[in-house]
């Protein structure tokens, strides 16, 4: 089924790839513990959720690794003259890019297979454990008496915290004209639509303003929405939904009066589900096509090359929705489609004459030189 060079290059693609995407699921999976322990949960409590942490991070690993690896090993043959070699003995560079697909094909099927099933069902548990990790967050923070919680002028502070008990809870709120005060002998934790709360029971609060104004205020029950799940209700939601709920949440865009934020993430994620495993095929065209026209024999000038080409292609799409979430917005396939269809565009105009390429590539730069040259 495979001749020689087809079981050669698969190999050292298949051995440079295990390699690589061994690398890339560390530094995602690290990358994401260490957002969890830099809130200040502990780093034993985090053990749970490493196997989510894992499923999220491959299918978003596979096609960083499997690019990078196609540009290494194909750049290293061109580098080392090998290209030259087979073309000599009548083999063109097209076919040494054609016995590359397959490899590309399986990486496909895996992850389209990742992001349609593996990454909904690690999403959810994530999701599912933050209660667990915010209760762990406050018993540790109780533990070595520091504030639960102490950004923009409020101060949060917990007498003792049992599970999803909290007892004797303070917070001071300061503002320029205005001091608050607020205690609650009981708070409990509770899951709603828009997220994890706090609910506080017996709650009293006095508000002291520059102008000498003192308000008291006693409530029975007042809720507060954690941080780790503020947001607008929904926000977070579709992706950790199976693809057919997904489906049918966009099936039924919002009306003029209602929050659009569920239907612009599950937009979002439907198209970002279907994209990943499409966008493997345009990233590794684009890899083979600059292997044959540069190379580069190193790991990291590839990974260097890889990284910046896929954000590219999909940081704006992700930057656009998620900053914008609240409000009417243009379908994000736009942002993730086109750039994409570029990149494997560009790949397939390096592929198909390298030699030419790289002399319309460096033209610009030799014009530019000699201008300068001629200017001095």
């Amino acid at each position: 089924m495979f001749d020689t060079l087809a079981r050669y290059i698969l190999w050292q693609c298949a051995t440079r790839f295990l390699l690589l995407f061994a690398i890339f699921l560390s530094v995602l999976v690290g990358g994401q513990l260490g957002i969890f322990i830099s809130q200040g949960v502990p780093p034993e409590a985090c053990l749970p959720i490493v196997q989510q942490l894992l499923e999220i991070s491959l299918p978003i690993a596979l096609p960083l690794a499997l690019a990078t690896a196609i540009l290494v090993i194909i750049g290293t043959m061109n580098q080392e003259g090998e290209l030259r070699a087979l073309a000599s003995s009548g083999v063109s560079h097209l076919t040494v890019a054609v016995r590359v697909l397959p490899l590309v094909a399986v990486a496909m099927v895996a992850c389209l297979f990742l992001t349609h099933i593996i990454m909904p069902s690690a999403v959810a548990g994530i999701r599912a454990s933050k209660g667990r990790l915010a209760q762990t967050l406050i018993a540790q923070k109780v533990a070595i008496d520091e504030p639960v919680m102490e950004k923009s002028g409020i101060s949060v502070w917990v007498g003792s915290a049992d599970g999803d008990k909290l007892k004797d809870v303070r917070a001071l709120v300061t503002r320029p004209d205005t001091f608050i005060a607020v205690f609650a002998p009981q708070a409990h934790w509770t899951l709603s639509s828009k997220g994890i709360n706090l609910e506080f029971e017996d709650v009293q609060l006095m508000q002291h303003r520059s102008d000498g104004h003192l308000t008291t205020v006693d409530a029975p029950t007042w809720e507060y929405l954690w941080e780790g799940d503020q947001g607008t209700p929904g926000q977070s939601e579709p992706d950790g939904m199976p693809t057919g709920k997904v489906i049918e949440l966009v099936k039924h865009p919002p009306g003029a009066n209602d929050d659009p934020s569920n239907y612009n993430n599950a937009r979002l994620t439907l198209h970002f589900r279907f994209f990943l495993p499409v966008s493997l095929l345009a990233f590794s065209l684009f890899a083979i096509g600059l292997g044959l026209t540069y190379g580069t024999s190193q790991n990291l000038p590839g990974v260097v090359i890889v990284v910046v080409v896929v954000a590219m292609a999909i940081y704006p799409a992700f930057g656009y929705v998620k900053t914008n979430v609240s409000h009417p917005q243009i379908n994000p396939g736009w942002l993730l489609w086109p750039p994409a269809a570029l990149i494997g565009g560009i790949g397939l105009w390096l592929m198909w004459r390298p030699d030419r390429s790289r002399e319309i590539i460096a033209l610009p730069v030799s014009l530019l030189t000699h201008w300068w040259q001629n200017r001095a």
